[in-house]
This record gives structure tokens, sequence and C-alpha cells, in this order.
């Protein structure tokens, strides 16, 4: 775990992100959450705003005019935006996707965000345990006031945290005074709060992924795939991307415009799964359990997606 103060479990990723958004709310006194366009934090009010174009209206009917209110999205990496935000006093916390992170935002938005009196929120969910046994906040040796996480927190079961300062996380505490315990406190009710199974596959599986190495083999794999992967567009002449970060990899094609980018998407991935790799959409997650073998078996799948796209007369 990265390094914290302190630790609240949660049932769920999603629970996470909504818990640390109302610590930060209840800790600074103000509302509004600053996050970057297009960036995901699950699929509750909060998040659904800034997720796509028009940036101001979210991507599901259902949420409140007066909760839109209090979101705002800004561009990613954009400086500037995100210092005239702040200087309008009312924020309480700055999220942060982690993914694809870079050290340059994550010392910019730490360094504006507590100049303002607002905090930092690090999103973790994915990047928990990816980048290193503490996080991408290992990793680039920053420390946000509070982080969530979900997922390979519990093993696969339900379950998340949020980690972070003592002073934050203590508005959890229970109290013997009447009037703090009912109007002064965070509540946190929950189906799956100290769920045992999921502790206990929780405990196995972070005593697995503290050992670096486990990250190492990840990272080494993904490379492969990704050198793989460009050495099969140079070889093809096919155009394309290949990124990613640690052992996230990012992959696609470039169609010709016979079809929208959306259905190529589609359409890739379904050839990739003829050839018994399934993408995560345009992106696959390499765990330490991948081999050698799976390298090759994701690299022929890929060479033979463009073949087959190529074919059809759609690249």
């Amino acid at each position: 775990m990265p390094t914290a103060d302190a630790v609240k479990f949660t049932s769920s990723g999603t629970e996470a992100t909504m818990m640390a958004i109302r610590l930060a709310r209840a800790f600074t006194g103000k509302d509004r959450l600053i996050k970057a366009n297009g960036h995901f934090h699950g699929w509750h009010d909060y998040a659904v705003v800034a997720m796509a174009e028009p940036w101001d209206v979210p991507i599901s009917v259902g949420v409140p005019k007066a909760v839109q209110d209090t979101v705002t999205g800004i561009p990613h990496l954009d400086a500037d935006a995100l210092e005239t935000e702040l200087a309008r006093g009312d924020v309480a916390a700055v999220i942060v996707w982690c993914n694809g992170l870079n050290q340059q935002w994550a010392d910019t938005v730490i360094e504006k965000a507590h100049a303002a009196g607002a905090l930092v929120i690090f999103d973790e969910v994915v990047t928990g345990f990816r980048y290193a046994p503490g996080g991408a906040q290992e990793y680039f040796n920053v420390r946000p006031d509070l982080s969530t996480f979900a997922k390979i927190l519990a093993g696969g079961y339900p379950g998340g945290a949020v980690a972070g300062r003592a002073d934050i996380i203590h508005q959890f505490d229970f109290s013997d005074d009447p009037q703090k315990q009912r109007f002064g406190r965070i509540a946190h009710p929950g189906t799956y709060n100290a769920s045992p199974v999921s502790a206990a596959a929780g405990v196995a599986c972070l005593e697995i992924v503290k050992d670096p190495a486990v990250q190492k083999k990840a990272s080494d794999t993904a490379t492969k795939i990704r050198d793989g992967f460009s050495a099969v567009l140079d070889r093809t002449g096919a155009e394309g991307k290949v990124g990613g970060w640690a052992s996230y990899i990012t992959a696609g094609v470039t169609g010709n415009g016979k079809i929208s980018a959306s259905e190529l998407g589609m359409k890739w991935r379904a050839s990739m799964q003829l050839g018994g790799v399934d993408p995560s959409g345009g992106s696959l997650i390499v765990s330490a359990m991948h081999d050698d073998a799976d390298v090759s078996r994701t690299v022929d799948a890929f060479e033979s997606t463009i073949h087959r796209l190529r074919n059809e007369g759609l690249i």
C-alpha cells in the first residue's frame, strides 16, 4: 500500500472515489471538484460530468443540475486552466486519473492545489500496485492527500479503499459526543464493509504485489508486446499507434474512413478475439502471469488482425 497515515476500506472502486470526494468536501468546507476532461472515475453522478463532449453535459441522463454544477472539467495537462479554476476559491479537491500520469503534471497539480487550499485525490484504481508496489505516487515520489484503490486490493473480490492523511480519514471516527456523532462525522454503511472473504483475498494478493519484481515482470512483458506490435506495423506498412505505460498497453490501427473510428475499434477488438486475445477496448492490461508464449500469441493476433482488416478494405 502507498505511504498513508490512515486507510478506510470500502465496497468498490466507485464507492472509494465517491467517499474520497465526500471526505475532501467535508474537510475543506468547499463543494467544487476539478477533473480532467475525458478521464474516468466511475459511474456515479460526480464522475459522469466532463466525460465526453460537450464536456459540461454528463454522459448519462438522471444527474441533477445542482450536482453537475459542482464538477468542472479542464483540458488534461492544462496548468493555466487548473490555476484559473482554483483561483475561484471554492475547490475542495482536484482528482487525478493516474493512468498515463507524468512527473511534471503530478508535481504541478499538488503544488497549485495546495497553494489554493484544495486537496489532491489520486485515482489509483488501475495504477495502484501496477506502476510500483506503492502505485503511481511511489513511482513519481509524490504524496497526494487522498488516494482511491479497488479491484486488486481485494484480490478480485468486492472491495476498495481510501488512503491518505489521518486528519482527513479521521472524519469517519465514531464519537461519544452525541452532537458530533450525528452531525460532525462521515457515516459509512455498506454491505461489504469488513467482508472477511474480501479481506482475506486482499491480504493474500497484497503479499504478492508488494514485491517489486512482480511489477517489473509485468512491465517487461508489456514492453515485449509493444515492441512486437511496432514491428508488425513496420513490417506490414499499416498505420497505427502503440503506447501505454508500465504494464498497460494502448494500441490500435488507423482506418481509411470507410467506417467510423468506433466501428473500426469494434472490428479490431473482434478480430483480436479471433486470435485468442480479448483487449479491453483499445487497451491490453498485462499481468505477471503472462509469459513469452502469451507475447507471441498476442503479437500474432495483432498481425492477423491487420491482414483481416486490410482484406476487408478498412485500412
